[in-house]
């Protein structure tokens, strides 16, 4: 979507509402939970944290339907891109720990060139416009689904 909408760049928001803010809100505080439960170990508790961002996520996208604001050239398609590119990279980040090769894929995925492992934890764990990514075009699927030939 990003390379459609916004020619592959993610831009500044220029204006909120909707989810917006519940989304950056959510996502923060499932960051906080992440970390408690990895101090404690509780790693399968850590990881639905992460599975709880994912799914605001996808609930975002129904409600905010990115591809009807791109179609109505409404600029809060750059405010939904800049939280969906956000949400995914903080996920990628705390699926590390968890599956390396997996979150370095969806980190160049990203646009982001630098190594994960060399990314500054404080830093990625807040929402931000990118000043220095690759502009961002469709993939392959990162989990690519299963068919079943029964």
């Amino acid at each position: 979507m990003v390379g459609k909408f916004l020619k592959g760049k993610i831009e500044t928001p220029e204006k909120k509402g909707g989810m917006d803010d519940t989304v950056q809100e959510t996502t923060m505080a499932l960051i906080q939970g992440y970390r408690k439960e990895m101090d404690i170990l509780a790693f399968h508790k850590a990881l639905n944290n992460v599975f709880e961002i994912m799914s605001t996520l996808n609930k975002y996208i129904d409600t905010e339907a990115p591809w009807k604001l791109a179609k109505e050239n409404d600029v809060r398609v750059k405010t939904v891109m800049f939280n969906l590119w956000n949400g995914i990279r903080i996920a990628a980040m705390l699926l590390n720990p968890f599956m390396p090769t997996k979150s370095q894929e969806i980190w160049k995925a990203l646009g982001i060139g630098r190594q994960i492992e060399d990314a500054n934890w404080d830093e990625e764990m807040r929402f931000y416009t990118p000043m220095d990514a690759a502009p961002i075009d469709k993939i392959a699927p990162v989990f690519p689904r299963i068919e079943d030939n029964v």
